[in-house]
Formats: structure tokens, C-alpha cells, sequence
């Protein structure tokens, strides 16, 4: 990119990096949604299925919640994984202690096929429900978006995760949407 030059030979680095900041060019995309100078991009599977112009938006509010939608039922059926995957492991434990199988016998089942399911299986299970009920707790923005008819509330993790909140709430008061940030 090019800078112009002040006849002392300065260049305006800092003044290109500002116009590049606030130009009416910008574009703000996340996995869901798309903003740019023609206005709003509902997407999916990084296809639009939807399109509005600022004209017909009421207002954005930005507010912080959880990634993902239905994270009650994401939680529950975790919780239930890790119990199915905790008795089974627990036949394996009681086996032990009464003496039915003694380590030696356990440490070679673990070389069998059988013990895929009876040790490495639970225990996959229980690790990827872990990961499952982490992810139900990640918080990310969410911009509601109210038209006219209907109103979205779309996740955009990807704007927020670029450092790129306030730009957006400068675009988007450019263009003469009321917005409300409400994760400030």
C-alpha cells in the first residue's frame, strides 16, 4: 500500500491506518452473519439465505451469552454420558477389589479387543462429554437483530474474537442503526 507524503517528506502511516479503520468498505463476518456497505447478511454454511438493508433494521442489541443455543440439553445428555461411562467403569473396579481379577489380569486386558469396551471406551466417553459440557459454558456476543417482521439472535464470536466490537458499533451507528451495546 502506498502513503501519501506531506511535502516534508512525512508519511501518513498513521492517518492511512485510520481512514483503513473507519472506511465505509468494512466488512465484519462470522459464522452466521455478515456485515458490510449494503447492509445485513444472514448466512449458512457460508451461503446467504438472507439479505436486509440498514433501512429496515428497528435496532442491534450487542449483549454477551452462551455459544451455544441449546446448551441445557447439550449439558444433560453429557451428565448422562459420563454416569453410563462411570458404571461401566465401575464393574471393572469392583471386579478388582473382590479379587475377581487382579491387576496383572487387568493390565492384560488392556492389550485385548474386549477391552475396548471395557475400559478405553468409558473412558472416551467420559472425555469427550467433558469436552461437551465445556463447550456448553464458552460465552461469546450475540447481536440481536429486531426487523421489522422478525428478530435474529446470531452469535459473533469471530468479530469479538478480532478485536473488532467497537469497529463494528462505529459501522453500524454510521449507518444510522440504533445499537445497543450492552456487553460494554
Amino acid at each position: 500500500m502506498q502513503y501519501q507524503k506531506l511535502k516534508k517528506g512525512i508519511l501518513l502511516k498513521n492517518f492511512a491506518n485510520y481512514l483503513m479503520r473507519y472506511s465505509t468498505d468494512r466488512e465484519f463476518i462470522s459464522r452466521e452473519v455478515s456485515f458490510d456497505e449494503s447492509g445485513i447478511q444472514l448466512l449458512r454454511n457460508k451461503f446467504v439465505y438472507n439479505t436486509y438493508g440498514y433501512r429496515d433494521i428497528k435496532e442491534i442489541s450487542i449483549y454477551k451469552g452462551y455459544l451455544l443455543k441449546n446448551r441445557l440439553l447439550l449439558i444433560i445428555g453429557c451428565f448422562g454420558i459420563i454416569m453410563f461411562g462411570l458404571n461401566i467403569l465401575n464393574y471393572g473396579v469392583e471386579a478388582i477389589l473382590k479379587g475377581e481379577m487382579t491387576m496383572h489380569g487387568l493390565f492384560s486386558q488392556i492389550l485385548n479387543k474386549g477391552s475396548m469396551f471395557s475400559i478405553w471406551g468409558p473412558l472416551i466417553l467420559i472425555i469427550s462429554s467433558l469436552i461437551g459440557m465445556y463447550a456448553a459454558f464458552i460465552r461469546s456476543h450475540i447481536a440481536k437483530i429486531a426487523i421489522y417482521e422478525k428478530t435474529y439472535h446470531l452469535r459473533i464470536k469471530e468479530i469479538s474474537d478480532a478485536n473488532q466490537m467497537e469497529d463494528l458499533v462505529l459501522f453500524l451507528k454510521s449507518k444510522k442503526v440504533v445499537v445497543y451495546n450492552e456487553s460494554a
